[in-house]
């Protein structure tokens, strides 16, 4: 990783131990994005046209987006080893996070749906940790906590893309119940797994989001 303070192997192995130390906040709050999202997607999936499935899955991603602050916040808490800020402290974040989820999950889903993916994943690398931003108790409103993103990024892209390559390939794993059978015990089994890959990977995501907090700090 380029100028990290945290390596692979650390990120991996510690953000696994952090999980399973806080492992029934961190999954609850998964939960519940899952499913919030989870709502949105059937309804998708039922609409007739596309533009209109198009705008129920962006309003899914972005009310999904907003109810994953607890997720944010559990993994942060994990990575720092303490008690997580409870739910309904200072709700104007969840509309802060809503906000910014509207640009992230707007480029994501144009650049995946209309222009071959490749902008897609400019708009993940560079506005990666926009939620983290947003859940870390500093006060960033939404546009700040996007531009924040970016800032920590600097010179460390392929690092950042690195990581979520990696991650990414975790979370892949999660789906190999599918490919022996599709029916309900794999589909359950299938979400159970990816549950616990992406909670395991937000934390990984906040310990490396500290990690370029402090390269931030000390280079500026």
């Amino acid at each position: 990783m380029q100028k990290f303070d945290i390596g692979i192997a650390e990120m991996l192995t510690t953000g696994w131990s952090r999980y399973r130390a806080h492992f029934v906040p961190v999954t609850l709050a998964g939960a519940a994005t899952f499913a919030v999202y989870g709502l949105f997607r059937w309804w998708s999936d039922v609409i007739e046209g596309p533009w209109e499935s198009f705008g129920v899955e962006l309003a899914g991603l972005i009310v999904s987006g907003a109810a994953a602050l607890p997720w944010y916040r559990g993994a942060l808490a994990a990575a720092d080893d303490t008690e997580a800020p409870g739910w309904s402290s200072e709700p104007e974040r969840f509309r802060d996070l809503a906000v910014a989820s509207v640009f992230f999950w707007a480029g994501v889903l144009l650049g995946l749906r209309y222009l071959r993916g490749i902008p897609a994943i400019f708009v993940v690398i560079f506005y990666a940790f926009h939620g983290f931003a947003v859940a870390d108790g500093k006060r960033r409103k939404a546009l700040r906590a996007l531009g924040h993103s970016v800032l920590l990024g600097q010179g460390k892209r392929l690092g950042v893309a690195a990581v979520g390559g990696l991650l990414l390939l975790i979370n892949l794993l999660a789906f190999l119940p599918l490919g022996f059978s599709i029916n309900p015990a794999t589909m359950a089994l299938t979400v159970a797994a990816l549950l616990i890959t992406t909670s395991w990977s937000m934390v990984c995501g906040a310990l490396v989001y500290r990690a370029l907090g402090r390269a931030t700090t000390v280079t500026s």
